[in-house]
């Protein structure tokens, strides 16, 4: 039941906007699917990801779906002229190729989708690189997306040290919707690949949805 792509922008337009399912059904992406709860559950425009509720731009429900859909596009596309980017994550490559955050903003971004699409917790361990050791607290700065602490977090959970990482909730749903847009806008012009080994129909059966309405 799932839409065949016929080009790679078939198949892109497929992964942004979906397509026509029979009578009772919707066939779409886990993008789509993934924007969609992230606007809901962070009080945003279910049209233009606007924030409308700003108590609600600190969920972690919602901060954890725009952090997978990050992990997604790192996976899947990239500008069609740029080199590949040198990040090991799917997360920091995403934001290499479609953001400004820097590099160590890209390891703590990398190490917050871990603590929570793993374990929904708010440290992640990692002895062997540093860089992705955090343990997080989380609130709703409007302008600043991460605060780095004193001192480095040493892995040891009961530490009563100044060693705690701080990210905005609600400026990364900001970064995370920039990207979307921008990765939409240049499929729009023809300046978006698909770096998955199996090219159009992989994207759209590996991420493509039908289910009841």
């Amino acid at each position: 039941m799932l839409h065949e792509p016929t080009t790679v922008e078939d198949a892109i337009e497929f992964h942004f906007r979906g397509g026509d399912a029979p009578p009772g059904w919707v066939m779409r992406s886990s993008l789509m699917a993934l924007g969609q709860h992230a606007r809901e559950e962070t009080g945003r425009s279910l049209l233009t990801g606007e924030l409308e509720e700003e108590p609600k731009s600190g969920s972690w429900l919602g901060a954890t779906a725009y952090l997978i859909l990050l992990d997604q596009i790192g996976k899947s596309l990239k500008p069609l002229d740029a080199p590949n980017p040198a990040g090991p994550s799917p997360v920091e490559r995403a934001l290499q190729m479609w953001s400004d955050v820097n590099r160590q903003e890209q390891y703590v971004m990398s190490a917050l989708r871990n603590a929570l699409a793993h374990d929904f917790a708010l440290s992640n361990l990692n002895k062997n690189n540093p860089a992705y050791q955090h343990r997080f607290t989380l609130d709703r700065h409007p302008s600043r997306l991460v605060e780095f602490p004193a001192e480095p977090w040493s892995g040891n959970y009961p530490s009563n040290r100044p060693d705690v990482t701080t990210v905005s909730l609600r400026v990364l749903g900001d970064l995370v919707e920039g990207v979307v847009a921008k990765v939409e806008r240049e499929s729009r012009s023809g300046n978006v690949e698909i770096t998955l080994a199996g090219g159009p129909t992989e994207l759209i059966y590996r991420y493509g949805i039908v289910h009841r309405e």
